[in-house]
């Protein structure tokens, strides 16, 4: 095994060799991202087919998606979620924005 490390904000992509359907890729790899605002770095799979256009001209669509491990990581809650849980910590505080009334999604008229 190489010691082969991928450095942030490259990738490769290499032939799949165990494609055996057209909808399988015709390449993967994987890449480094890094966040410009936080620098944070994840790993993503990179998934590659080979396409045609109309007018007969080839091209690559990719995918990316998090490697297995990361897969069955719990989803971020929802922003109606978080705003639930926004306001019901405003009112424990006290706060005035909270003495307005509330409604209910079905009570909006449109």
């Amino acid at each position: 095994m190489s010691n082969f490390e991928t450095k942030p904000n490259t990738g490769a992509i290499f032939s799949n060799k165990k494609r055996t359907a057209d909808n399988q890729p015709n390449a993967r790899g994987d890449c480094v991202v890094v966040c410009p605002h936080c620098g944070t770095s994840s790993k993503l799979l990179i998934s590659a087919w080979t396409n045609t256009t109309k007018a007969g001209e080839k091209y690559q669509k990719l995918a990316l998606s998090p490697p297995p491990d990361e897969q069955t990581a719990p989803a971020a809650p929802s922003a109606k979620a978080a705003a639930v849980e926004r306001q019901a910590a405003q009112a424990q505080a006290g706060d005035p924005i909270s003495d307005v009334p509330q409604f209910k999604e079905d009570d909006i008229p449109f």
